[in-house]
């Protein structure tokens, strides 16, 4: 019984996957069509005045509208905070290590609600990302470390096209060893809304 619930769950996550790329692709041409003529025959780099393949900052995507905003909801922890931590080098390891600011620091080991997108990491719902930016990829963070919450759920939590809002205690990864993945995790995590 245990194996067709995991079986549901893999395959109901998949489809929510697969359409929402589906979905995301009609958009993509769409505006593709649209944005083509726009461009002038000196090409992309020219219209912009960038060079290509730049990284985008959230903010930019949210102004662009790629992203759908995250509402505000009371209580939680500000991704603006967060989003101010930094990958820096650090001699005392002679490597690149995150930088976390004092107000992100004064989270740690505290409980904290934290609103976010949900991009499952395994099939029994207890271990996701909480993302700052809605996923188009199902192969690729949506953005860096600082935009992405480890979450090591008590119990499973449903996958969700809509933004949640997890409750857990707060750590910053990286204090000690960092594994190169994410500045932040929280265990202990519950779904609140």
């Amino acid at each position: 019984m245990r194996s067709f619930r995991v079986l549901l769950a893999a395959g109901t996550a998949t489809a929510v996957v697969g359409w929402a790329m589906w979905a995301a692709a009609q958009d993509y041409a769409r505006d593709y069509q649209q944005d083509t003529a726009a461009v002038p025959a000196e090409g992309a780099e020219s219209a912009t005045g960038e060079e290509p393949h730049e990284r985008m900052d959230y903010r930019e995507a949210l102004e662009l509208g790629i992203t759908p905003a995250l509402p505000e909801v009371e209580g939680t922890v500000s991704w603006d905070l967060l989003t101010t931590s930094t990958l820096g080098y650090d001699e005392r390891f002679d490597e690149l290590r995150p930088m976390f600011p004092p107000d992100v620091q004064a989270l740690a080991g505290t409980q904290v609600r934290i609103v976010g997108f949900n991009i499952p990491l395994d099939s029994s719902g207890r271990r996701i990302l909480l993302s700052l930016i809605s996923p188009s990829c199902p192969f690729c963070l949506p953005g860096g470390p600082e935009t992405v919450v480890e979450v090591e759920a008590v119990e499973a939590i449903a996958v969700a096209l809509e933004p949640i809002v997890l409750e857990g205690t707060f750590e910053l990864i990286g204090d000690g060893v960092w594994t190169g993945r994410y500045f932040y995790r929280l265990t202990g995590a519950r779904r609140v809304s």
